[in-house]
C-alpha cells in the first residue's frame, strides 16, 4: 500500500522512539521522507539504518526552537521538492518531574518554548510549502494523554500538550480553506527513552510493571500514517488518543 507515493514528508525529532517510527512506515509507504533532530549523531545512526532496510531517507540538523534551524530546514526542502504534504511534528521535551509549584522559571520557559511556542512557528514557517501541495496537504502534532489526564508530577508538561490540543482545534478552522488538515495524537506510555524515567520511579516504587500498558512506537505509527494519508481525509482538528489497557481504567 503506497498511501504517500510521491509525497514529500517532514518529520521532526525523526531519529528515535516514535518519531523514527513514523517516518519509517511513511518511507514504507512510498513517501519522499526529510527527518530532522538536535543532534547530527542521531541523524546520521537513523539514516545509516534506514539505508539498511532500503529506504532512502534524508536529514539534517534542527533545534526546533531556533527559527533559523526551521527555516534552514525547510529551505533544504522547498530547494529540493519546491513544497511540503506533510508536517509531523514530533520533536519535544520532558524537562521537569515533581511538584508543580516547585518548577523554576528556566524549566518552565523551556518547555513552553519548545513544546508550544516551537511547534505554532514551525506551523507558520512552513505553511508557504504546505499550499503548494498539489492535493490535500496535512499537519500531524504529538500532543500526549496528559494532555488531557494530567499527571501531578509532571503538570507543567501536560499543560503544553494540552495548549497544542486547543492549537489544533483552532488552526484547523484558519488552514482548512488552503485544503489544509491539521490533526493531533495523544499517545500514553509508549516504549521509548523518554518514558525509562516513569519505568524507574514505578520501581522505586515498587509498583508492578503491567507490559500491556506500554505501547510499541509502531504502533503509533500506523495510526499516523492513516490520519495523514487519504484514509485520514474526513479528519481534521482532532486529537486521536491512544492509552492501551489504560482506557480501560
Amino acid at each position: 500500500m503506497l498511501r504517500f507515493k510521491d509525497k514529500v514528508v517532514l518529520v521532526t525529532g525523526g531519529t528515535t522512539g516514535i518519531g523514527y517510527a513514523i517516518a519509517e512506515r511513511i518511507a514504507r509507504e512510498g513517501g519522499e521522507v526529510f527527518i530532522c533532530s538536535s543532534q547530527q549523531s542521531n541523524v546520521d545512526e537513523a539514516i545509516k539504518k534506514f539505508k539498511e532496510m532500503g529506504l532512502n531517507i534524508s536529514g539534517t540538523t534542527c533545534n526546533i526552537s531556533k527559527s533559523q534551524d526551521r527555516k534552514k530546514v525547510l529551505e533544504i526542502i522547498e530547494q529540493k521538492h519546491g513544497r511540503l504534504d506533510v508536517l509531523v511534528l514530533n520533536a519535544g521535551i520532558s524537562n521537569y518531574a515533581g511538584k508543580n509549584l516547585l518548577i523554576n522559571e528556566e524549566a518552565y520557559d523551556e518547555l513552553f518554548n519548545v513544546n508550544v511556542k516551537s511547534q505554532f512557528f514551525f506551523i507558520k514557517e512552513a505553511y508557504p510549502l504546505l499550499k503548494k501541495s498539489p492535493k490535500d496537504a496535512n499537519i500531524l502534532v504529538n500532543s500526549s494523554i496528559m494532555g488531557k489526564s494530567p499527571d501531578k508530577f509532571i503538570g507543567v508538561y501536560a499543560m503544553t500538550k494540552a495548549t497544542l490540543i486547543s492549537m489544533i482545534k483552532s488552526l484547523a478552522q484558519e488552514l482548512i480553506p488552503d485544503n489544509i488538515r491539521i490533526n493531533g495524537i495523544g499517545p500514553g506510555f509508549v516504549e521509548t527513552h523518554m518514558t525509562e524515567p516513569i519505568k524507574m520511579l514505578q520501581k522505586s516504587r515498587k509498583q508492578e510493571l503491567n507490559p500491556k500498558i506500554y505501547g510499541q512506537p509502531s504502533q503509533i505509527a500506523s495510526i499516523v500514517a492513516t490520519m495523514c494519508s487519504e484514509d485520514g481525509s474526513f479528519v481534521n482538528g482532532e486529537t486521536y488518543f491512544m492509552q492501551g489497557v489504560l482506557g480501560k481504567i
